[in-house]
């Protein structure tokens, strides 16, 4: 191989994004078509559908975390970024 050629580097954010997959479960009515069980008197397909709010907000925030320090080839940012 020429030294002048190297391979593409990796993208190590990509497998993360994977969780935000799990969302869109959401969509696949047929999962969460029938009445039982009930939650406090609500049908399945009322309260699984409420239920997957937080749990799209908890996949978003742990996916952010754990790829906003990673630049778009996989290299680390290199924009400074304010502490918290």
């Amino acid at each position: 191989m020429p030294s002048g050629l190297s391979t593409p580097p990796t993208r190590y954010g990509k497998s993360w994004n994977l969780i935000l997959l799990l969302p869109l479960l959401v969509l696949v009515t047929p999962l969460y078509n029938s009445d039982a069980p009930r939650l406090l008197g609500f049908p399945l397909f009322y309260w699984l559908p409420v239920l997957f709010i937080p749990l799209s907000v908890i996949c978003v925030a742990m996916v952010y975390r754990k790829t906003e320090n990673i630049g778009p080839a996989g290299e680390p940012d290199t924009i400074p970024r304010a502490r918290r």
